[in-house]
């Protein structure tokens, strides 16, 4: 099998891995957190295991921003050898239509595929919209050069806030990005068919789409950057440099466009692709510099086989098997602290089974 340009950089399936072990750590910890008695150590602790209740950030709100910017890394990394040879444009545009359809298969079975009878099912989705923008931005990667994808990425932002700040809802005023009552949930509750998360309106709707796109178009140019001819440690001062600046961009433009996950604003689409390209250089230094590969294990491990993670956690009932090590008097043995061993107990099952898998060499991809 074909050893890709991704598998070979550690930095990027550690980065996977720390996006991924977001979502493996915080949901087991949910419950367990629950146990801790009420006070600021518990608020701290709980807000950021739960997304923002509207207006705001927390480490649970960037995953899936921290997902998007990925999918644009790894059509960079993956679909450059087929892009480079004009002999193979037909096999490039099979790959990336494959994917995207999977996915979008994917993320309609997880949502209960034709489970309910219509009009109870739910087209739009997280899988969903990850695959619309992987087949955008994989085109992108294609047709556009760097200074173009910047331009687009600056376009799409703006664009969007300038649809969001001046067109109002029939009925309602402009600039309006209260729940429900926003533009885009509008267009939403007239457009989409089916069943909409919130009943009439959808957080991975039409228009909130479009500035995803852009948190795509970062991870291709995270890729852009990571390919290029420049030294590891520019590659490392400009991740990190580009980070700090779009995260006071995007805190700056909060003012005016509050950072919102389920709108998907440009100042969130900012402070994300600035908390991620910090994150993403702190991994390339210490794997790609420092060549301190076994300190990124754990997250490579989680990272090779991130849908396969995503899939297993949702699927498969492993806190009931985890409580078959620490339930019962093992939970009497351990009192207060027994709601989080059974926690960890349950990460440390999923990331065993990830563990065979790259042991393996197996790995699930789209």
């Amino acid at each position: 099998m074909r050893t890709s340009i991704s598998e070979r950089l550690i930095s990027v399936d550690a980065f996977r891995g720390i996006v991924m072990a977001m979502m493996i750590v915080g949901w087991p910890l949910v419950s367990a957190v629950q146990t801790l008695p009420n006070g600021p150590i518990k608020d701290s602790i709980t807000s950021q295991l739960h997304h923002s209740a509207w207006h705001g950030l927390t480490w649970t709100d960037f995953r899936f921003a921290g997902f998007i910017m990925l999918l644009g890394l790894s059509a960079r990394l993956s679909l450059k050898r087929l892009r480079n040879d004009s002999s193979q444009r037909g096999e490039l545009y099979s790959k990336i239509i494959r994917r995207s359809a999977a996915l979008f298969l994917l993320g309609f079975l997880y949502n209960g595929g034709f489970s309910e009878a219509w009009p109870n099912i739910r087209l739009c989705g997280i899988l969903q919209r990850m695959a619309i923008c992987y087949l955008i931005v994989s085109l992108i990667y294609v047709y556009t050069g760097v200074k173009q994808r910047c331009f687009l990425l600056a376009a799409l932002l703006l664009a969007y806030w300038g649809i969001m700040a001046l067109v109002p809802v029939p009925g309602g005023v402009a600039g309006d990005y209260s729940f429900g009552n926003n533009l885009a949930a509008w267009l939403d509750s007239k457009i989409i068919p089916g069943r909409l998360y919130y009943g009439s309106w959808d957080p991975e709707g039409i228009l909130s789409t479009l500035p995803a796109i852009g948190s795509a178009i970062v991870g291709l140019l995270w890729g852009d950057l990571l390919l290029s001819n420049k030294r590891p440690g520019e590659k490392v001062v400009w991740l990190f440099a580009g980070g700090l600046i779009a995260i006071n961009i995007g805190a700056m433009w909060d003012m005016v466009f509050p950072i919102n996950k389920p709108l998907w604003t440009s100042s969130y689409v900012m402070v994300t692709a600035g908390i991620g390209s910090v994150l993403l250089a702190c991994c390339y230094y210490i794997g790609e510099v420092l060549q301190w590969k076994r300190l990124l294990f754990p997250f490579v491990v989680v990272g090779r086989n991130l849908l396969m993670a995503f899939m297993i956690l949702r699927l498969i009932p492993l806190n009931g098997i985890a409580l078959m090590l620490t339930g019962g008097d093992v939970a009497l043995l351990l009192g207060a602290t027994a709601p989080f061993a059974t926690a960890f107990a349950e990460i440390a099952l999923l990331w065993l089974f990830l563990l065979f898998l790259y042991k393996k060499n197996i790995a699930i991809r789209v």
